[in-house]
């Protein structure tokens, strides 16, 4: 029967040494870096331009065509809704 680790497919290298020590990872890959750095970016600018929306008088909100239910609803989402 297959161990734990061979039904999920670590490596090797990510197992660690067979003496009970314990497992050693793999640094993550800079593409992971990437794109968690591009979702933190993504969501600190939803944070922001929601901010700014709340900031919006009636008059300002009216001129671009938002209802002020619309920009209840939108500044009240969790920031990483988008």
């Amino acid at each position: 029967m297959a161990s734990f680790n061979d039904r999920i497919g670590l490596s090797e290298a990510a197992r660690g040494s067979t003496d009970g020590s314990a497992a050693r990872f793999a640094a993550p890959t800079p593409s992971l870096i990437s794109r968690l750095t591009g979702k933190l970016q993504t969501w600190r600018q939803r944070d922001r331009e929601r901010a700014q929306l709340a900031q919006l008088s009636h008059a300002e909100l009216r001129d671009i065509g938002i209802s002020l239910t619309d920009r209840w609803a939108e500044i009240h989402k969790p920031f990483w809704r988008r």
